[in-house]
């Protein structure tokens, strides 16, 4: 394993090549602490012209907010390629029948191309991401080469969707080969790797890593933004929310067969439409209310009895520690990484692609008090005092627990 010479003060560079909640907490946690060298990440300059030009047309403000999402003001950040973030928007407003996932690849690769060259030489620790991360890993092996995991390997995707759907429904939504090779020789390349979760964790173990190369941080929950609301429901029938992409691989066609079953259970969705097909014969119970801005989806969290997230492969899930910590029970898939911390007051976990097990669990549901719904957002909070195995840390507790563990790996004690 490596680990930085006698003497050696860490200095971490990140590249970023695009907003994940993770890595940017990690950036702001590195800054305030002085180890942060730079954070290299794709020109955003167009995004904030565009995002500036929309905030003042309603209707668009949603979409404003959106573009401007990206990482902190931060004196160490370093924005390069502005030709790739026109590219980026072109494609993003014009959808000409180009294939998402082709050309998020194409892009990752080549901007790994330019950080490979951009990293400062008093950097010893430097941090990438999935497809993103070969060419600076393989160009630096002077360095400790960080990959900060942020889904399933390509290969399991494949394995799980083919498992649930037919193959002609799925196959354009497959990962190429290209791009499971990649991956794969970047976890090979990397000295540790950084994930949320067992599930995550054990595919790592597949791709040749030991326990001691992996260092495993649940994500933390902004507590001040995801609340329980004051205000009593006015709904009479049991609201269920979802809240994350629209595509096959987060299940949602078994939960859609399981609405059918639950006439008197309404559901709405929220999220960015990646396959538009799932959509199609959306069930009279359940309605698709698009992408919101955080605020939004708080108080739709607010209106809810419960959460709901039946993905076939998820890292982690965000939206869960989000939705117990605005006092929802969850259920979700034994493929989900949050799942893992959940206590049984929290939520249910069913078994992936079982829409008769997602019946059952919906049917064992109840509406909400706000009394109820406090209570229960009230103990999530009390119980979350640990970064390394509980839902509901704050975000600057996750980044300290993740440089205190990969900290003890590359500066042992007494160097």
């Amino acid at each position: 394993m490596k680990i930085l010479a006698s003497g050696e003060h860490p200095r971490v560079s990140l590249s970023v090549p695009y907003p994940e909640g993770a890595i940017l907490q990690q950036s702001r946690y590195l800054s305030n602490r002085s180890l942060l060298d730079v954070v290299l990440t794709p020109s955003r300059g167009g995004n904030r012209i565009v995002a500036k030009a929309t905030a003042r047309i309603p209707g668009l403000r949603n979409l404003s907010g959106r573009l401007n999402r990206g990482l902190p003001e931060l004196p160490q950040l370093e924005e390069v390629m502005p030709s790739l973030e026109l590219r980026r928007l072109l494609y993003k407003f014009s959808r000409n029948g180009v294939k998402l996932g082709a050309f998020l690849n194409s892009w990752k690769a080549e901007f790994d191309h330019v950080v490979s060259r951009r990293i400062p030489t008093e950097t010893s620790i430097v941090v990438g991401m999935p497809g993103a991360s070969l060419e600076t890993f393989t160009s630096n092996p002077h360095l400790v080469r960080v990959f900060h995991e942020v889904d399933s390997h390509p290969a399991v995707h494949n394995e799980l969707l083919l498992q649930a759907y037919p193959k002609r429904l799925i196959e354009e939504y497959l990962h190429p080969m290209d791009h499971i090779s990649r991956i794969t020789a970047e976890i090979e390349a990397a000295d540790y790797v950084l994930t949320p979760s067992a599930f995550v964790s054990s595919q790592m173990q597949t791709y040749g890593k030991s326990d001691r190369q992996i260092v495993q941080v649940p994500y933390g929950v902004d507590l001040t933004h995801f609340r329980p609301g004051n205000h009593p429901r006015e709904s009479r029938k049991i609201e269920l929310i979802y809240a994350g992409q629209i595509r096959y691989g987060k299940g949602l066609p078994f939960l859609f067969t399981a609405m059918r079953r639950l006439p008197d259970i309404r559901l709405s969705l929220v999220g960015p439409t990646v396959h538009p097909a799932v959509l199609e014969d959306l069930p009279d119970n359940c309605r698709y209310l698009g992408v919101m801005s955080t605020d939004r989806l708080v108080s739709y969290m607010n209106e809810s009895d419960a959460f709901v997230y039946p993905s076939l492969e998820d890292n982690f899930v965000l939206a869960v520690p989000e939705a117990l910590a605005c006092g929802l029970p969850v259920i979700v898939t034994d493929h989900v990484g949050a799942a893992e911390f959940l206590s049984p007051e929290e939520g249910l976990i069913v078994p992936a692609a079982d829409a008769s097990s997602l019946v059952s669990a919906i049917s064992s549901l109840s509406k909400l008090t706000v009394e109820g719904r406090r209570a229960r957002a009230e103990s999530f909070r009390d119980r979350a005092t640990s970064a390394r195995n509980r839902l509901g840390c704050s975000w600057e507790a996750y980044s300290a627990e993740v440089w205190s563990q990969l900290g003890a790996l590359i500066v042992p004690a007494g160097r």
